[in-house]
């Protein structure tokens, strides 16, 4: 029986669906999934050697940090320094939100095991019960940070119930922080967010196939490795794009703080802006929240309103600068401030949902 050979066009696409699928559901890994990836691939041996520096020409995968990204360690310094300076209140639920990831192990310890953890002085004696409860080297670190946080402020005993703990419905990823010359910051809240990418030197690393510097087995498992290796920063890339255009198109409300300034953007308006394939941007919102400069907790979908929304909220923003318009008037700022077209009747609908008067009684109200 002949089988016949595929043509290397149809190989190609079938590749390239692949690599799709894999990326598609990379975005959708839960926390502790996608670490589990990260901690897998850093820790091959054959993605160890891509990282060698001491390679010729230097590594083969190297890293390079996203912009307009900022440590949590340094704003929380600056919040230590500036409450043992003597300023007012401790809150309790910021830093639970801020260490989120610690408090999902606290209550996966359980009540008896967080209490004694809780009452415990001795840092030494702290960290032997946490490795003999089986808990992994980067798990502990987080604990350890909250607790370290938890005593500098004097509130051990403020959690008196771990397993009463609200369970947050979305994965807090990030706080918005207002930069000194404008505009706004990413502060990660969490070890898994990727404030950096990997930059992989295709053609070095085929010019070292054919020199031999893989083995037969390690060149078979290079397209796989490098598979994952764009699946995470396609999730990293994905997720700081949407950030950064969030916090440009929302500027006004994270300065304000007010709903009525949040700016008319849709998720499809954001990923053709971007570039991101549409159901790129879904799942990457899906499920995630993050801090205002104010500390409120946002779900990312709050800031892609759909469509009647966005032009509901673009007829109120009219009307609160020019209160007189009609309704045709109104279709027609519509068009001309945001590229909306919306009829006069749909501009109508919209104010009577926004429960805002007609023209002639905010004429006769205002007189």
């Amino acid at each position: 029986m002949n089988i016949p050979r595929l043509s290397h066009r149809v190989v190609a696409r079938q590749q390239g669906r692949f690599l799709l699928a894999q990326r598609a559901q990379t975005l959708q890994l839960d926390p502790s999934s996608f670490k589990a990836l990260l901690n897998r691939v850093e820790t091959d041996d054959l993605f160890r050697r891509l990282r060698d520096a001491g390679l010729p020409g230097g590594s083969l995968v190297k890293r390079r940090a996203f912009s307009r990204m900022r440590t949590r360690f340094a704003a929380a310094h600056g919040d230590m320094e500036s409450v043992s300076a003597g300023a007012p209140g401790f809150d309790l639920g910021g830093t639970l939100a801020e260490h989120a990831e610690a408090v999902d192990i606290l209550r996966r310890l359980g009540n008896e095991r967080s209490q004694s953890l809780l009452a415990m002085e001795d840092l030494a004696e702290r960290k032997r019960c946490i490795k003999s409860w089986g808990i992994d080297e980067s798990d502990s670190g987080l604990l350890q940070a909250l607790l370290e946080h938890l005593s500098v402020f004097g509130a051990m005993t403020s959690l008196a119930d771990v397993a009463q703990l609200p369970v947050a419905s979305c994965a807090l990823v990030a706080q918005f922080e207002p930069e000194p010359a404008g505009g706004f910051a990413i502060v990660p809240l969490v070890s898994y967010f990727r404030t950096e990418r990997y930059v992989i030197e295709y053609e070095r690393i085929a010019e070292a196939r054919q020199t031999g510097l893989f083995t037969e087995a390690e060149a078979k498992r290079l397209p796989s490795l490098l598979g994952e290796v764009e699946s995470i920063n396609f999730r990293g890339d994905s997720l700081h794009k949407i950030l950064c255009a969030v916090a440009d198109a929302h500027a006004r409300f994270l300065r304000s703080g007010r709903d009525a300034d949040i700016a008319p953007l849709t998720q499809l308006e954001l990923a053709q802006a971007s570039g991101l394939h549409p159901s790129a941007v879904c799942r990457t919102v899906a499920g995630r929240s993050v801090l205002t400069p104010w500390g409120e907790e946002r779900t990312l979908s709050t800031f892609f309103p759909g469509r009647g929304r966005r032009n509901a909220q673009a007829v109120a923003a009219v009307l609160s600068e020019e209160p007189r318009l009609s309704d045709r008037e109104v279709a027609q700022r519509l068009h001309e401030r945001f590229g909306y077209r919306v009829s006069r009747r749909s501009a109508a609908l919209y104010r009577c949902g926004l429960s805002i008067p007609n023209s002639y009684q905010r004429r006769v109200a205002a007189i």
